[in-house]
């Protein structure tokens, strides 16, 4: 049986660092896993908040994209 899995977190890599091993296990398992951040993790650091949202999205998606 296929499960669904809902991963929150408040800044983008907390899922990695936290549980990634326990995510890529889901996919490879052919669960459905979806993972939501609830904060852009760079607005608070100052600097120009466009383009390090822009590295941040692309590094989210990378590190989404290796755990499967």
């Amino acid at each position: 049986m296929t499960e669904r899995v809902l991963a929150v977190f408040a800044h983008p890599d907390d899922e990695t660092l936290a549980c990634g091993a326990t995510l890529a296990r889901h996919v490879v398992e052919g669960d459905t896993v979806m993972v939501i951040t609830l904060a852009d993790g760079t607005s608070a650091r100052g600097g120009n908040v466009q383009i390090l949202n822009v590295a941040r999205r692309r590094e989210f998606l990378a590190a989404m994209s290796a755990l499967g």
